[in-house]
């Protein structure tokens, strides 16, 4: 797809020019003596909602003096299509124990978060398009034409963001905007935490959204 073809449709990301209406306190999904999953800065514009996905494994105290630096830990980046790809530091190593490295699943690549609407669709980390048809987001970006319906679907559209063994930080879209309730669910083995659940109420969307505005008013 050109340059001079690109439109940004509005399930892509935040409507350009505008300043979202900002939720007033993070949302904690998921919590355990091990971990905590939650969401930051929970953020409602006229077409969806932006957030950043948190996760942290609590770690032991430490010592009183620490040893050596091990290496610099890889930092596991997601692709728009939420296909985990790492970047490796600057440090020798064989070709072997490069394969074994890309392919050790990192403790926050288990993470799982889903949304779900208060008709009941849903869309999750791994899998970021809900509803019926044939729309992904893969196809989307190799140039065929195919669009979500916000009647039918939900995207979780990741942006930016990774992870490395005990923390994660992503950057990520939902759409569209939800006429009702929403909910938040998690699980995350690695942290011991279940599957757990959050409501975020309507009227706390609808007053966020009240909130958002043109960031140059006529």
């Amino acid at each position: 797809m050109s340059a001079e073809e690109w439109v940004q449709p509005d399930w892509w990301r935040p409507l350009p020019g505008w300043i979202g209406g900002l939720l007033d306190d993070d949302v904690v999904v998921g919590r355990s003596e091990n971990g905590i999953v939650y969401l930051r800065e929970l953020t409602v514009y006229p077409n969806g909602i932006g957030f950043e996905l948190c996760a942290r494994l609590r770690g032991e105290d430490p010592p009183e003096a620490p040893p050596d630096p091990d290496p610099p830990q890889p930092l596991r980046i997601l692709s728009d299509d939420s296909e985990p790809r790492l970047s490796i530091s600057m440090v020798a190593m064989t070709e072997e124990e490069e394969e074994d490295l890309m392919n050790e699943p990192l403790p926050t690549d288990r993470v799982r978060l889903a949304v779900e609407f208060a008709d009941g669709r849903r869309a999750g980390r791994d899998a970021p398009v809900g509803g019926p048809g044939d729309f992904s987001i893969r196809a989307f970006q190799e140039g065929e034409p195919v669009a979500p319906d916000p009647r039918a679907n939900v995207v979780l559209k990741f942006s930016s963001g990774g992870g490395g063994p005990d923390s994660l930080s992503e950057h990520l879209f939902l759409w569209p905007l939800p006429e009702g309730d929403l909910s938040f669910s998690c699980a995350w083995e690695d942290a011991a935490i279940g599957e757990q659940r959050v409501t975020v109420p309507a009227e706390a969307l609808r007053e966020a959204r009240e909130r958002a505005h043109p960031a140059w008013p006529d």
